[in-house]
């Protein structure tokens, strides 16, 4: 995280959830977080509207953050956020989602071309690392291809 607005959570709990969203262990983050903060809190809105956004929910994530900003308006960090989630909310709204075994792909509808070749090379190399690393995430991971 490149800031560290108010509502984020001590340093400790932080570090393990960002690794876990990282690492695409996403039901472990909601476990944790159910397991720390009450539902409707503060930290505990703020680390879900960071669970949609890794998701690839970006309206979600920029609903539910929205809604811990109208508690904290005066953050600085938290407005940046925002900003961020909001921008990349409008580049993506109109991204057609596609999905092959292991992945979701998300692209401009006219870049639809590259789809099958996209798809396929996704999962040949997810099969290669898989192997060769021994760790295939849980879920379908989600791709974007950006201009």
């Amino acid at each position: 995280l490149f800031f560290a607005p108010q509502v984020y959570p001590q340093e400790e709990v932080a570090i393990s959830i960002d690794r876990l969203l990282e690492s695409g262990e996403i039901e472990q983050v909601k476990e944790l977080i159910e397991k720390k903060f009450s539902p409707g809190s503060l930290h505990y809105d703020f680390l879900f509207a960071k669970i949609y956004f890794y998701q690839g929910n970006y309206l979600l994530a920029k609903e539910k953050l929205g809604q811990v900003l109208a508690q904290q308006p005066r953050d600085k960090d938290l407005q940046e956020i925002y900003k961020f989630y909001s921008a990349v909310y409008e580049k993506n709204k109109d991204f057609q989602e596609y999905e092959s075994e292991h992945f979701r792909l998300r692209l401009k509808t006219e870049d639809i071309i590259i789809k099958d070749y996209a798809l396929e090379g996704l999962e040949k190399i997810y099969a290669k690392l898989g192997k060769e690393f021994n760790y295939y995430p849980q879920g379908k991971v989600l791709v974007e291809i950006q201009k």
